[in-house]
Protein backbone atom coordinates (compact mmCIF):
# COMPACT_ATOMS: atom_id res chain seq x y z
CA UNK A 1 0.00 0.00 0.00
CA UNK A 2 3.66 2.61 0.69
CA UNK A 3 3.33 2.13 -3.59
CA UNK A 4 0.04 3.88 -4.03
CA UNK A 5 0.42 6.47 -1.51
CA UNK A 6 3.78 7.10 -3.22
CA UNK A 7 2.03 7.44 -6.43
CA UNK A 8 -0.67 9.50 -4.80
CA UNK A 9 2.17 11.80 -3.55
CA UNK A 10 3.76 12.07 -6.49
CA UNK A 11 0.55 12.98 -8.45
CA UNK A 12 -0.16 15.90 -6.18
CA UNK A 13 3.30 17.14 -6.38
CA UNK A 14 3.25 17.08 -10.53
CA UNK A 15 0.05 19.01 -10.80
CA UNK A 16 1.38 21.54 -8.22
CA UNK A 17 3.90 22.00 -11.02
CA UNK A 18 2.01 22.07 -13.70
CA UNK A 19 -1.15 24.97 -12.09
CA UNK A 20 1.97 26.96 -11.86
CA UNK A 21 2.79 26.79 -15.57
CA UNK A 22 -0.28 26.58 -17.50
CA UNK A 23 -2.93 29.31 -17.76
CA UNK A 24 -6.61 28.43 -18.19
CA UNK A 25 -9.32 30.63 -19.97
CA UNK A 26 -12.85 30.52 -19.23
CA UNK A 27 -14.70 29.33 -22.02
CA UNK A 28 -18.08 29.47 -20.70
CA UNK A 29 -19.01 32.19 -17.94
CA UNK A 30 -22.44 31.29 -17.82
CA UNK A 31 -23.13 28.51 -16.90
CA UNK A 32 -24.73 28.04 -13.80
CA UNK A 33 -24.67 25.13 -11.84
CA UNK A 34 -21.16 24.23 -10.19
CA UNK A 35 -19.37 21.00 -12.12
CA UNK A 36 -17.89 18.46 -10.89
CA UNK A 37 -16.66 16.42 -12.62
CA UNK A 38 -16.09 15.97 -17.35
CA UNK A 39 -15.44 13.29 -20.05
CA UNK A 40 -13.39 14.50 -22.80
CA UNK A 41 -14.49 11.97 -26.08
CA UNK A 42 -12.08 13.48 -28.82
CA UNK A 43 -10.83 16.94 -29.39
CA UNK A 44 -13.79 18.56 -29.83
CA UNK A 45 -16.61 16.67 -27.24
CA UNK A 46 -16.53 16.68 -24.10
CA UNK A 47 -19.85 16.49 -21.24
CA UNK A 48 -19.22 17.62 -17.98
CA UNK A 49 -21.89 17.19 -15.04
CA UNK A 50 -22.48 19.30 -11.37
CA UNK A 51 -25.47 20.56 -9.45
CA UNK A 52 -29.01 20.25 -9.34
CA UNK A 53 -28.56 17.82 -12.36
CA UNK A 54 -27.04 19.92 -14.55
CA UNK A 55 -25.62 18.15 -18.00
CA UNK A 56 -23.47 20.14 -20.17
CA UNK A 57 -21.65 19.25 -23.74
CA UNK A 58 -19.17 20.93 -26.46
CA UNK A 59 -18.76 19.64 -29.60
CA UNK A 60 -16.45 22.32 -30.59
CA UNK A 61 -13.41 22.05 -27.99
CA UNK A 62 -15.39 23.93 -25.98
CA UNK A 63 -15.97 27.04 -27.24
CA UNK A 64 -19.89 26.69 -26.45
CA UNK A 65 -21.75 24.42 -24.36
CA UNK A 66 -25.08 23.25 -24.58
CA UNK A 67 -27.35 21.77 -22.06
CA UNK A 68 -29.52 18.05 -21.71
CA UNK A 69 -32.50 17.84 -21.06
CA UNK A 70 -33.10 17.53 -17.32
CA UNK A 71 -33.56 13.89 -15.96
CA UNK A 72 -32.66 14.37 -12.27
CA UNK A 73 -32.28 17.36 -9.48
CA UNK A 74 -29.57 15.71 -7.63
CA UNK A 75 -25.74 16.77 -7.92
CA UNK A 76 -23.79 14.59 -9.98
CA UNK A 77 -20.56 14.04 -9.32
CA UNK A 78 -18.93 12.05 -11.86
CA UNK A 79 -19.26 10.92 -14.85
CA UNK A 80 -17.23 8.46 -17.95
CA UNK A 81 -16.89 7.80 -21.02
CA UNK A 82 -16.37 4.53 -23.04
CA UNK A 83 -17.02 3.39 -26.72
CA UNK A 84 -19.99 5.59 -27.19
CA UNK A 85 -21.53 5.39 -23.57
CA UNK A 86 -21.58 7.63 -21.26
CA UNK A 87 -22.30 7.07 -17.50
CA UNK A 88 -22.62 9.64 -14.40
CA UNK A 89 -23.24 8.99 -10.68
CA UNK A 90 -24.03 11.58 -7.95
CA UNK A 91 -26.13 11.88 -4.66
CA UNK A 92 -28.91 9.59 -3.74
CA UNK A 93 -27.49 6.48 -5.40
CA UNK A 94 -28.17 8.29 -9.02
CA UNK A 95 -26.93 6.70 -12.32
CA UNK A 96 -27.25 7.79 -15.20
CA UNK A 97 -26.60 6.33 -18.74
CA UNK A 98 -26.96 7.87 -22.11
CA UNK A 99 -25.81 6.08 -25.55
CA UNK A 100 -26.07 9.09 -27.89
CA UNK A 101 -23.17 11.64 -26.56
CA UNK A 102 -25.51 13.00 -24.31
CA UNK A 103 -28.42 13.83 -26.47
CA UNK A 104 -30.78 11.87 -24.15
CA UNK A 105 -30.21 10.22 -20.82
CA UNK A 106 -32.01 7.43 -19.22
CA UNK A 107 -32.14 7.43 -15.05
CA UNK A 108 -31.11 3.81 -14.02
CA UNK A 109 -33.41 2.30 -11.22
CA UNK A 110 -31.02 0.73 -8.68
CA UNK A 111 -32.64 0.26 -5.24
CA UNK A 112 -29.79 -1.21 -3.51
CA UNK A 113 -27.30 1.19 -4.40
CA UNK A 114 -27.40 3.83 -1.65
CA UNK A 115 -25.63 7.10 -0.72
CA UNK A 116 -23.73 10.02 -2.54
CA UNK A 117 -21.63 8.06 -5.78
CA UNK A 118 -18.55 10.30 -6.18
CA UNK A 119 -16.89 8.62 -9.16
CA UNK A 120 -17.61 6.17 -12.10
CA UNK A 121 -15.44 4.41 -14.32
CA UNK A 122 -15.57 1.14 -16.88
CA UNK A 123 -13.06 -0.49 -18.85
CA UNK A 124 -15.02 -1.81 -21.79
CA UNK A 125 -19.06 -1.34 -22.10
CA UNK A 126 -19.87 -4.08 -19.78
CA UNK A 127 -17.63 -3.70 -16.81
CA UNK A 128 -17.74 -1.01 -14.39
CA UNK A 129 -17.68 0.74 -10.90
CA UNK A 130 -18.72 3.31 -8.64
CA UNK A 131 -17.90 4.69 -5.43
CA UNK A 132 -18.80 7.17 -2.73
CA UNK A 133 -20.09 7.99 0.42
CA UNK A 134 -18.39 5.71 3.52
CA UNK A 135 -16.72 3.78 1.31
CA UNK A 136 -19.45 1.97 -0.83
CA UNK A 137 -18.13 0.35 -3.90
CA UNK A 138 -20.58 -0.94 -6.98
CA UNK A 139 -19.89 -3.24 -9.63
CA UNK A 140 -21.75 -3.83 -13.20
CA UNK A 141 -21.26 -6.64 -15.70
CA UNK A 142 -24.29 -5.64 -17.71
CA UNK A 143 -23.71 -1.88 -18.86
CA UNK A 144 -24.97 -0.38 -15.38
CA UNK A 145 -28.48 -1.65 -15.80
CA UNK A 146 -27.82 -3.89 -12.50
CA UNK A 147 -25.00 -3.33 -9.53
CA UNK A 148 -23.68 -5.55 -6.27
CA UNK A 149 -21.95 -4.30 -3.34
CA UNK A 150 -18.76 -5.60 -3.73
CA UNK A 151 -17.54 -3.79 -0.07
CA UNK A 152 -18.83 -5.24 2.82
CA UNK A 153 -16.42 -3.17 5.21
CA UNK A 154 -17.55 0.20 4.67
CA UNK A 155 -14.91 2.90 6.06
CA UNK A 156 -15.71 4.62 8.99
CA UNK A 157 -14.88 7.73 8.19
CA UNK A 158 -13.57 8.45 4.92
CA UNK A 159 -15.55 9.10 1.29
CA UNK A 160 -14.13 7.42 -1.69
CA UNK A 161 -13.48 10.18 -4.36
CA UNK A 162 -12.29 8.47 -7.01
CA UNK A 163 -11.79 5.08 -8.65
CA UNK A 164 -9.66 3.75 -11.61
CA UNK A 165 -9.06 -0.09 -13.41
CA UNK A 166 -6.09 -1.00 -15.30
CA UNK A 167 -7.76 -4.06 -16.23
CA UNK A 168 -10.42 -6.48 -15.07
CA UNK A 169 -8.42 -7.07 -12.00
CA UNK A 170 -6.59 -4.97 -10.90
CA UNK A 171 -8.37 -1.37 -9.81
CA UNK A 172 -7.30 1.13 -6.92
CA UNK A 173 -9.34 3.96 -5.06
CA UNK A 174 -9.18 7.05 -3.20
CA UNK A 175 -10.60 9.74 -1.05
CA UNK A 176 -10.98 11.91 2.06
CA UNK A 177 -9.72 11.06 5.63
CA UNK A 178 -6.31 9.81 3.37
CA UNK A 179 -8.13 6.59 2.54
CA UNK A 180 -6.99 4.77 -0.43
CA UNK A 181 -6.81 0.98 -1.74
CA UNK A 182 -6.37 -1.93 -4.18
CA UNK A 183 -7.73 -4.74 -5.25
CA UNK A 184 -6.35 -7.40 -7.22
CA UNK A 185 -9.31 -9.77 -8.42
CA UNK A 186 -11.60 -7.32 -10.17
CA UNK A 187 -12.81 -6.15 -6.83
CA UNK A 188 -14.25 -9.31 -4.94
CA UNK A 189 -12.11 -8.43 -2.58
CA UNK A 190 -10.34 -4.91 -1.32
CA UNK A 191 -7.38 -3.86 0.96
CA UNK A 192 -8.87 -0.06 2.50
CA UNK A 193 -7.13 1.85 4.45
CA UNK A 194 -7.89 4.88 6.01
CA UNK A 195 -6.63 7.12 8.97
CA UNK A 196 -8.14 6.61 12.26
CA UNK A 197 -9.88 9.80 13.47
CA UNK A 198 -12.75 11.72 11.47
CA UNK A 199 -10.63 15.42 11.41
CA UNK A 200 -7.65 13.99 8.97
CA UNK A 201 -8.25 16.74 6.40
CA UNK A 202 -5.84 15.26 3.85
CA UNK A 203 -8.13 13.95 0.89
CA UNK A 204 -7.15 12.35 -1.90
CA UNK A 205 -8.93 13.50 -5.14
CA UNK A 206 -8.22 11.67 -8.14
CA UNK A 207 -6.00 8.47 -9.35
CA UNK A 208 -4.73 7.51 -12.70
CA UNK A 209 -1.78 5.72 -14.39
CA UNK A 210 -0.10 7.00 -17.16
CA UNK A 211 1.50 3.54 -17.82
CA UNK A 212 1.00 -0.11 -17.58
CA UNK A 213 3.17 0.65 -13.63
Amino acid sequence: MKNIYYLLFFVFLTLSDLSAQISWTRVHPKLQDQIQDIAVIDSNTAVAVGSNGGIFSSTNGGTTWSTALQVTAVNLFGITYFDGKLWAVGAGGAILRSADTSATWSLISAPNVTGQLMSVTFIDTLNGWTVGELGVIYHTTDGGYNWTSQNSTPLQYGWLKDVYFKDANNGFVCGTNQSYGKTTDGGTTWTLTEASGPYNLQTYFDIDFYDAN
